[in-house]
């Protein structure tokens, strides 16, 4: 065995060890969330794919040492390196898999990395929050983000096999002018997301709001599950015609410990029926958030959500994780109200609280 094929194995090894340090974050997020637990099924998959490649091609293969694919070495180191001050562990397990790739690529050539293929995208699947962000992307064309997962991890399978029987590959050149194709969709299904407009922090309590009466509510499991050390309020207001319910995040520094509201609804059981970006004009502003039509059980609710600080407010949460600095006394607001066949009777109830004056 020659040095150079002595040390293939030891490298692509190596390529993963940025991935390895992210997995127990992603060990913790299957624990906690139920939204993110059912990846582990793609994790082992993804193992059974790595151990077919090992006794099978990659046993027989000759390193090729292709340097072509550094170019990808140092993007994906960079991107990792920047997740840490960013704060943003999704980044860091795409980077972290993208350079396991990378490093693929470089030791057994483009055909190498084309068989590798099918199990990094595999591993790709067990990013966390990928299954509501998947769903939240696609959710005018009523695609479940777990349903899709399983459909990809299906495809794979599918393609690994095809290599192993007719031994074909792609050019390099078409290959990445298809996933940029899919990274531009993703973006463009995204970019309502990153909406924002002036600041609006209204000052709820138990008491007298307007014409409405409140009262301080207890917090429940889920409500301390989902937020745990930030700073939470709940209330109740009700006037002659309607009831809202409330919650007030004030957000710590922890930017971890903030979710998306419908991705609460959904871990807690809740079906999103529908869920958009809107601007509705509240005490003559333009205020962009969230709007989140929900069933459970047997209750439809309404539900606006949105984040500020005393700088700006936007309606998604991936607004709010570009916008978000800490010590910028960010506060995240959910209202509530049942919601009956007509949901322009309960969007006038919640903008008619909004327009108190207290």
């Amino acid at each position: 065995m020659t040095r150079k094929r002595w040390l293939s194995l030891p490298l692509t090894l190596l390529g993963f060890g940025l991935y390895l340090l992210k997995l127990p974050y992603i060990l913790k997020a299957w624990q906690t969330s139920p939204l993110d637990r059912p990846d582990l099924l793609f994790l082992i998959l993804a193992g059974l794919m790595a151990t077919v490649l090992l006794l099978g091609s990659w046993k027989r293969a000759e390193p090729q040492w292709q340097n072509s694919a550094l170019f990808l070495v140092a993007p994906a180191l960079a991107l990792f390196a920047w997740s840490f001050p960013l704060d943003i562990n999704l980044l860091g397990i795409v980077s972290a898999l993208s350079l396991a790739w990378a490093m693929i690529w470089w030791i057994y050539g483009w055909r190498g990395a084309w068989q590798a293929f099918p199990m990094i995208a595999t591993l790709l699947l067990t990013c966390t929050s990928s299954h509501y962000w998947l769903s939240y992307a696609l959710a005018d064309y009523a695609i479940n983000g777990l349903a899709l997962k399983i459909f990809i991890a299906a495809i794979m399978v599918i393609l690994m096999t095809l290599n192993g029987i007719f031994n074909f590959s792609i050019r390099p050149a078409s290959f990445f002018f298809c996933i940029l194709s899919l990274l531009t969709l993703l973006i463009y299904l995204l970019a309502n997301t990153l909406t924002q407009g002036p600041p609006f922090k209204p000052e709820l309590s138990d008491g007298k709001y307007g014409e409405y009466l409140g009262r301080k509510t207890p917090l429940n499991e889920a409500d301390l599950r989902f937020f745990r050390e930030s700073q939470l309020e709940k209330y109740q207001f009700a006037d002659k015609k309607s009831a809202i319910d409330v919650l007030v995040v004030n957000c710590q520094d922890n930017i971890h410990q903030i979710h998306p509201a419908s991705h609460c609804l959904r871990s807690s059981g809740w079906k999103i029926l529908n869920e958009k970006i809107s601007s509705v004009i509240i005490q003559n502003k333009s205020i962009p958030l969230s709007e989140i039509h929900a069933i459970g059980g047997s209750r439809r609710i309404l539900l606006w959500a949105w984040y500020s600080n005393s700088q700006l407010s936007t309606g998604g949460f991936l607004g709010f994780r570009r916008f978000w600095h800490p010590h910028q006394g960010w506060r995240h607001y959910q209202l509530s109200t049942s919601a009956g066949a007509d949901l322009e009777i309960a969007r006038n109830e919640l903008q008619r609280f909004l327009n108190q004056d207290k």
